[in-house]
């Protein structure tokens, strides 16, 4: 059997280049782009009031207390005062309004005195103070952003405001879930004598939803070949990648393996030498992707983070799909002893930090359908299959859950 990182390296070998598309601001939200941006006009576009108060033009003011002036005019936000400031007049303006040729300053309200068509300046300020000049973030030409950076809702803003509209992103892939075994029944519907709840669906879904991911279909199969056929050669109409869980061992019940031969797909591996989640299986096909998760519902998490989360990424367009974690903790106390064997990927709680370390304690009880130890993790750690234990102080790389937050 094969390792984990040469798993997961022949998972990465074998997914197509990102597909390219032109989208729309709203429809960029977590894409990646696919080129560079550059600023098609500056920013501001215009010079325009930092404050509430007046605008005006008083050159050779240093030195000169309250001085009184004609009020000439307004500028307000899209209602921009039409003429050039004369010398030793003002206009009242607003936060955000263009401040118009000749003026010189903007005197903040709370520095001033109206007096009926004047107004009284209390504290002449500075030349240039509270004044916005056009081009001063971003002139025209200037790169803004790159390519393979993720379209964030602070990037949009920001892009929105350059007006940019269109951007050329790489698609996100579609992914089709498809769940089997006889036992499974969805959340709401009544259970009966040796039935469980289809819990690696909703985990699934969830997730792919978290990521931004197109879910065209998510279905349930029995035990059945000819329904698992059914459902992948459906689901490969609509998807870039497919996902089955359960079915992939090598029990009478267990189809996945040949129904996605019949329909196309050519096995990459089968088996891995980990704990949990030994029996997992990755093909491809014209179509794209399959991977046949095992059954068991922490199998399922942690399988479809170690090696369906890369895959995506890469097909994402992100240029760090599978590189290694860029965290590292440090473990406090030794761990339940191991089972030597095979690697295992075990999860872990964070209970501070130190020195940039996290400061690492496993989780107890890690079985394969024990949901509630993926529910009080953090991350996950890959540990080799020779080890008995996890020394306390041992540093090692770090990934954590992608919908971790403030550990």
């Amino acid at each position: 059997m094969m390792s984990i990182a040469a798993a997961r390296e022949r998972v990465l070998k074998a997914v197509p280049e990102p597909r390219p598309e032109t989208c729309s601001l709203q429809n960029a939200r977590g894409k990646i782009l696919a080129r560079d941006v550059t600023a098609p006009g500056p920013l501001p576009r215009f010079p325009n009031s930092a404050m509430d108060g007046y605008a005006v033009c008083l050159p050779g003011a240093a030195g000169k207390e309250a001085p009184v002036l004609p009020v000439v005019g307004e500028s307000a936000a899209g209602h921009p005062y039409p003429d050039p400031l004369e010398p030793g007049t003002a206009i009242l303006i607003s936060t955000g309004a263009r401040v118009p040729d000749g003026a010189d300053r903007v005197i903040p309200v709370e520095q001033t005195e109206p007096q009926g068509d004047r107004v009284r300046i209390l504290d002449p300020g500075t030349a240039g103070q509270h004044i916005r000049r056009a081009g001063e973030e971003v002139k025209a030409g200037d790169p803004v952003a790159a390519a393979g950076e993720r379209c964030t809702p602070a990037l949009l803003s920001y892009l929105a405001g350059l007006d940019v509209d269109r951007l050329d992103v790489f698609s996100r892939p579609a992914v089709s879930i498809i769940t089997t075994g006889e036992e499974l029944v969805p959340p709401g519907t009544p259970l009966q004598d040796g039935q469980i709840r289809d819990t690696n669906r909703v985990f699934l879904h969830s997730l792919l939803r978290l990521l931004t991911i197109p879910v065209p279909s998510a279905v349930h199969v029995g035990d059945d070949f000819a329904a698992t056929l059914a459902a992948i050669e459906t689901a490969r109409a609509t998807s870039q990648v497919i996902v089955l869980t359960g079915g992939v061992s090598v029990g009478t019940h267990d189809h996945v393996r040949q129904a996605a031969a019949a329909a196309g797909f050519q096995p990459v591996f089968w088996k891995v030498n980990q704990q949990p989640g030994k029996p997992l299986f990755f093909a491809v096909g014209e179509s794209g992707l399959l991977f046949g998760l095992p059954g068991n519902p922490v199998s399922v998490m942690l399988t479809s983070l170690v090696y369906l989360l890369p895959a995506l990424r890469k097909l994402s367009g992100e240029r760090t799909a599978g590189a290694d974690p860029p965290l590292r903790g440090t473990f406090l106390s030794p761990s339940s002893p191991l089972k030597p064997g095979r690697e295992k990927i075990r999860l872990v709680r964070i209970t501070g930090w130190e020195k940039g370390l996290a400061l690492l304690r496993p989780v107890p009880h890690q079985q394969s359908h024990r949901i509630s130890a993926v529910v009080r993790a953090h991350g996950y750690v890959i540990l080799p299959g020779d080890w008995t234990e996890i020394p306390a102080g041992t540093v090692w790389p770090l990934t954590l859950f992608p919908w971790t937050v403030n550990p």
